[in-house]
């Protein structure tokens, strides 16, 4: 592959890893980060053997590039508000147990 395709690739995760964060699909935006985690990690040892790309080439990633770090933004938002969303869930159940608790001590 070269250079652009990973980009490319790169780019096409992330508004997939979006995509599965607005439908919280969260396992499927796990496994999507590991494809893109090691798609960057092909992208880093392409780019020690590239020379000389065309400047054609260079507007290209830098527009992949602001579309990426745009997708990641909003995942990024769409996962926090599940945290919390969950961080919500979990302390309504701590405070069920505490309530049966104190129930069953009476």
């Amino acid at each position: 592959m070269q250079v652009l395709e990973v980009y490319r690739y790169i780019s096409n995760i992330s508004q997939e890893m979006l995509e599965y964060a607005r439908q919280e699909e969260w396992d499927e935006l796990l496994a999507a980060e590991q494809k893109r985690a090691e798609a960057v990690a092909q992208l880093m040892s392409l780019m020690q053997d590239e020379v000389g790309m065309s400047e054609i080439q260079v507007d290209e990633i830098t527009r992949l590039t602001k579309q990426v770090q745009f997708n990641d933004e909003l995942t990024v938002g769409l996962t926090r508000a599940w945290t919390g969303e969950l961080q919500e869930i979990l302390r309504s159940i701590s405070s069920s147990k505490v309530l049966q608790q104190a129930y069953k001590e009476q």
